[in-house]
């Protein structure tokens, strides 16, 4: 049981990051585009 929500735990924060890191990098390559 515990094993299972540290692995969903896991892979929620794994893709909230890598979505984070994907706008944070969207953002320096084309900062005068505002994303919509």
């Amino acid at each position: 049981m515990l094993r299972m929500r540290v692995e969903i735990i896991t892979k929620i924060i794994i893709h909230t990051t890598l979505n984070f890191r994907t706008i944070y990098l969207a953002r320096l390559v084309k900062p005068h585009r505002k994303i919509q």
